[in-house]
């Protein structure tokens, strides 16, 4: 009697295309070229896990302090917890880019304009002054 084994439940637990620990930062640095200014990190959070559920918020927050050590995303947490993608970062993302799946960079170029619109003409989470007129070149 050969039964089909049926696949657990918790296999489906983290649905979605990002898993590994590389993923997640080619997400993050795909996520921060589409926005291409400071971004706060509640706004990363809500295009990062927005676009793909395969991670969790720890998971991100682990993948983004290594990005940062590593000189690839900057950080400014005098005017509070805002993150841009560095030149060094910009380069490793033209090559990086096409390591996440196509819906989920579809997802992120929707939520980081939708997101952009909100923040600058809702004002819900306005930038400081001294990084309004910031962008990565």
């Amino acid at each position: 009697m050969n039964r089909k084994r049926q696949t657990p439940a918790y296999i489906y637990e983290h649905s979605g295309f990002v898993h590994t620990e590389y993923d997640i930062k080619c997400l993050l640095l795909y996520t921060l070229d589409q926005c291409n200014r400071w971004v706060n990190l509640t706004s990363i959070t809500d295009i990062t896990l927005g676009a793909d559920r395969g991670f969790t918020y720890f998971d991100m927050i682990d993948a983004l302090t290594s990005l940062i050590k590593l000189g690839l995303v900057d950080n400014n947490e005098s005017a509070g917890q805002y993150y841009r993608l560095s030149d060094k970062g910009a380069e490793l993302n033209e090559i990086t880019r096409r390591d996440v799946e196509f819906t989920v960079r579809r997802a992120v170029r929707k939520l980081a304009s939708r997101r952009y619109f909100e923040d600058i003409l809702l004002k819900n989470a306005p930038l400081p002054k001294e990084l309004e007129n910031e962008v990565r070149r």
